[in-house]
């Protein structure tokens, strides 16, 4: 775990030294090289150079060179503050005020039951006005020829050639995408959000011999998949709380940002079971 770098994992292995996440590379140039990152206060692209509430124009400024707009909030690059941690379990916060109008307070904790990881993530809102806010968790795995993902959702986001959504279709107009059984990740790469998922998926690489199931609690509406090419060999599975540029198109919940009063929350657990694959 990177304390320093948004509270991000370094690693995640099995007691054989068995890679389940992607490992860090010894020299960490960005949030990105770790095996996982925190995405507080929203997840994924926020375009028009910010958000309104109630009539008020709220600017938030690209945090990423090469990025034209705001991406995954901004408690990845943050550091954190280690607050309790014994030989299963570790425990951090974070207090930020920004990017933009956000105040709030942050809380991750990452704990092992068995060869399981369990992650709890949360955020409380400090400032004034109510503002709307979202979670995910953005793991990096491996991927392999043979690399299978399994997951159930209703519909897929399309997006505009800037990443921004800009459609929901059907699943079955994207036979590509047919994630219901267990299906290898589509060879020309992806990078969309998924609604309507029961907050349940399963990765499988058979020549490991490994396998893992992905739960949320309570349950998360979204998940998004990326993966640049079929030579790309990382893909990451988030499960997150709401879908692309939430701020401006997402719409009603249970797709959409969360809106919280000063000193309420939200929280959701994450649990990453690794199980022999086939």
């Amino acid at each position: 775990m990177c304390a320093e770098l948004g509270a991000g994992l370094l690693t995640y292995s099995l007691a054989d030294g068995t890679s389940v996440l992607r490992p860090s590379p010894s020299e960490i140039r960005s949030p990105f090289d770790l095996a996982c990152n925190l995405m507080v206060p929203w997840c994924n692209r926020l375009s028009d150079g910010g958000f309104s509430v109630d009539g008020t124009f709220h600017p938030i400024e690209p945090n990423l060179p090469g990025q034209s707009l705001p991406l995954h909030g901004n408690a990845f690059q943050k550091p954190w503050t280690i607050t309790k941690h014994d030989d299963a379990s570790i425990e951090l916060a974070l207090i930020s005020r920004g990017p933009g109008p956000y105040h709030y307070e942050a809380h991750v904790r990452y704990a092992l039951d068995n060869a399981a990881l369990i992650v709890d993530l949360g955020v409380w809102h400090w400032g004034e006005t109510p503002l709307p806010y979202g979670l995910g968790l953005h793991p990096w795995f491996e991927k392999d020829t043979d690399t299978t993902v399994q997951f159930t959702a209703d519909t897929a986001v399309l997006t505009s050639e800037h990443k921004l959504p800009t459609e929901r279709i059907a699943l079955r107009r994207q036979p590509a995408w047919q994630f219901d059984a267990a299906s290898s990740l589509p060879d020309d790469g992806i990078d969309n959000a998924f609604a309507g998922w029961d907050g349940v998926a399963r990765i499988n690489w058979p020549t490991r011999g490994l396998a893992v199931e992905i739960s949320t609690e309570p349950a998360q509406p979204c998940c998004h998949l990326f993966t640049p090419d079929r030579d790309a060999d990382f893909f990451c599975f988030e499960p997150v709380s709401h879908l692309p540029n939430a701020h401006h198109w997402a719409g009603a919940q249970p797709d959409g940002l969360t809106t919280l009063e000063q000193g309420d929350g939200m929280e959701f657990r994450t649990v990453i079971s690794p199980f022999g694959g086939r």
